[in-house]
């Protein structure tokens, strides 16, 4: 018998809630494109794609951890926020956007990890701007977990990425 669709994904999420254990899920709204002026000073638009998408999401990955690990940890270590991403959108007139699940390391507090995932945001040329366009949620236990991972997968794993 060949599995279904929904018990890869929902094997998928359990794993995935194994090895990051959540406590924040994080969506962010991405530009669809941004404009590139050359050395000579003309201007020209670039898509983006999962290439330029995923790189953004390791930078916002990097400079998060940076902003909170000690300077030896992060000279020995550099990601330290156990994470995981699925892009979606794209498709369909949907805007493309992240589904990012992490966890707070133990000795930032709640407002601390909150401010620096906003400041991070801020600091990424490919993420959108204004109120809407990043939210963070606190996450419960195991139920929560396994349901918002499950959520972020919902249209395949062919987009997910964990930063490395």
């Amino acid at each position: 018998m060949i599995p279904s669709r929904r018990s890869h994904i929902a094997n998928a999420a359990i794993s995935l809630v194994n090895l990051v254990d959540p406590t924040h899920f994080v969506t962010v709204t991405l530009k669809q494109a941004r404009s590139i002026t050359s050395d000579g000073g003309s201007m020209s638009w670039l898509r983006g794609d999962d290439i330029i998408y995923e790189n953004a999401y390791d930078g916002f990955i990097r400079t998060i951890s940076k902003s909170i690990a000690s300077n030896g940890s992060w000279r020995r270590y550099k990601r330290i926020i156990r994470n995981a991403m699925t892009i979606e959108g794209g498709r369909n007139g949907e805007r493309n956007h992240l589904h990012i699940v992490m966890r707070k390391p133990d000795h930032v507090s709640e407002d601390e990890f909150r401010s620096k995932i906003m400041d991070a945001a801020l600091g990424a040329s490919w993420f959108m701007q204004g109120d809407n366009a990043i939210n963070v949620q606190l996450l419960g236990e195991r139920p929560d977990q396994v349901s918002v991972s499950i959520y972020s997968m919902k249209k395949g794993l062919d987009r997910f990425y964990i930063a490395g």
